[in-house]
């Protein structure tokens, strides 16, 4: 009898959990009203998925997966399924270590309000963060829309990050210390008071490597800055890669991109750039730029 419960225990033990999908729908019958119950809910693997709707108040912002490797999207796009912070808040704050398998899906994030990534934050995190529109959130320091920093490795795809804005850097995105995949996104009519309307990168060396931005296949076009209206790199390695960069604006330096200091392997490559003055690498004679 001892032996066939040490059995039957060692068989539980070794009984994968089955991921679930939970259900959110704050105006009509599902497992939860707000997202944040869900999530907190949620084990590994399981999926969120959210009815179309506007999602506004507590437990639809400041939203944290807590380190889970969880899936959140919306059950038909993001143009249906809209987080609206009222200006009171952020859209998502990742910070807990989540990695690739933290996947946001098909969100619209707007009207968030924050010091720091007003949007969506990463600190020390790297979520997969796929076919959103992260759109008119305001940020008081860096990163309007997405801010990255403390070694984040997030990846972001197929967004749209538009009409975001900050008062000192990155309107779009805002990355430090950080190794961002940003791929096939339109960043577009953000502004940042000082540097990078579009995009703005810091980065040092860290132990025998570079911390580095991938921009991939992307439309980086109409944003404005001081310095940088489209790309603002210092101390970085970015390599740039069949972008589209047009429209942007600087009120000083680099309407397109300015490098600044050590971005001295910068690499652009069949890239489409207008708008003089178009690219501005100061102190940066080995960044090199390739069509």
């Amino acid at each position: 009898m001892k032996k066939l419960t040490f059995i039957c225990t060692c068989l539980l033990l070794v009984t994968p959990c089955v991921a679930k999908t939970i259900t959110v729908d704050d105006d009509g019958p599902a497992d939860f009203n707000n997202i944040q119950a869900a999530t907190d809910l949620a084990n590994y693997s399981d999926t969120i998925l959210i009815a179309d709707g506007t999602y506004t108040g507590n437990g639809n912002k400041n939203l944290d997966f807590k380190g889970k490797t969880i899936t959140v999207r919306s059950k038909s796009g993001p143009e249906n399924c809209i987080i609206d912070c009222q200006n009171a808040g952020r859209g998502f704050y990742f910070h807990r270590g989540e990695n690739s398998k933290s996947v946001l899906d098909g969100l619209t994030i707007t009207n968030g309000r924050a010091a720091w990534g007003a949007g969506i934050m990463c600190r020390d995190s790297s979520p997969t963060i796929t076919n959103c529109i992260i759109s008119q959130n305001t940020s008081r320091y860096f990163g309007g829309g997405v801010y990255c920093a403390i070694n984040s490795k997030p990846t972001i795809n197929s967004c749209t990050i538009s009409d975001n804005s900050a008062e000192s850097q990155g309107g779009g995105i805002w990355c430090r210390d950080s190794n961002p995949k940003i791929n096939n996104c339109t960043i577009s009519r953000n502004t940042a008071g000082d540097k990078g309307g579009g995009i703005s990168c810091e980065g040092y060396y860290h132990y025998g490597t570079y911390d580095r931005v991938r921009i991939n296949n992307c439309s980086i076009i109409d944003n404005s800055a001081c310095r940088g209206g489209g790309i603002y790199g210092s101390c970085y390695t970015s390599i740039i890669n069949n972008c589209t960069i047009s429209g942007n604006t600087a009120n000083s330096e680099g309407g397109g991109i300015f490098f600044n200091y050590s971005s001295n392997w910068s690499i652009i490559t069949n890239c489409t750039i207008t708008k003089l003055p178009s690219i501005n690498f100061e102190q940066s004679a080995d960044a090199a730029v390739k069509d």
